[in-house]
């Protein structure tokens, strides 16, 4: 009788089970990623807007070691300024290496989402940012600002590689939202490391791996939003 009483849980716990991603499931699973050379990304980037992509490259520059976080800002705040004035070097002005972090402390481990913040607000105080932690912001969130996308907005996303290569969680990265194909559901991401191509990723996917928890902060990552009033 306790079995018989057991069986319709169990049912119940299967079907959840087959039905719902489990944090197991969203990082050890591949992801579809296209390069934007493929005939894949070539496709989805001829229907959409390429105002944002094409302002933003203009200002684009490789990441120096582990200065992912530090390129896209820089990056990001010059388009946003439609100047070249913030570089890798004098991105610690303004009291951002003693109040935020150093440039050795990034070179050996990165930055976090928090750090990536402050140091925004302290080297682009003319522009509004805004932190969002995946966990917290949900994916509706996200996807409802991936369609609001425009030039008076920077969106750099902090995700983790292994992730999208279904590799598990730990390393992070960050780099450039540059468009939103709303038929695919796909987002451009513009590459700030040199020796890789930038490429599409299904949103859902992408929020997956910003759901990865970061190792120093022991939370997840997200995204951050650099606006121009």
């Amino acid at each position: 009788k306790f079995m018989f009483k057991l069986l319709p849980i169990l049912s119940l716990l299967l079907l959840w089970s087959c039905t719902t991603d489990s944090p197991f499931d969203i990082h050890t699973l591949p992801k579809d990623v296209h390069t934007l050379s493929s005939s894949e990304g070539q496709e989805m980037f001829e229907r959409i807007d390429q105002v944002l992509y094409t302002n933003t490259k203009k200002f684009w520059q490789p990441q120096r070691k582990n200065f992912c976080g530090v390129c896209s800002l820089t990056i990001a705040g010059n388009t946003l300024a439609e100047n070249n004035k913030i570089d890798q070097d004098n991105f610690f002005d303004n009291k951002v290496a003693e109040e935020v972090i150093a440039p050795a402390t990034v070179s050996k481990m990165g930055m976090t989402l928090r750090e990536l913040h402050e140091a925004a607000k302290r080297r682009t105080p003319q522009f509004t940012s805004q932190k969002f932690y995946a966990h917290t912001a949900g994916l509706d969130l996200f996807r409802q600002e991936l369609k609001n996308l425009n030039d008076n907005s920077q969106y750099i996303v902090n995700f983790s590689r292994q992730s999208l290569a279904g590799d598990g969680m730990r390393s992070g990265h960050f780099s450039l939202v540059t468009a939103y194909d709303v038929e695919s559901r796909s987002v451009l991401i513009l590459e700030v490391q040199g020796s890789r191509e930038s490429f599409w990723v299904n949103d859902k996917d992408l929020y997956y791996a910003m759901l990865a928890e970061d190792p120093v902060s022991k939370i997840s990552r997200g995204w951050l939003r650099l606006t121009k009033e």
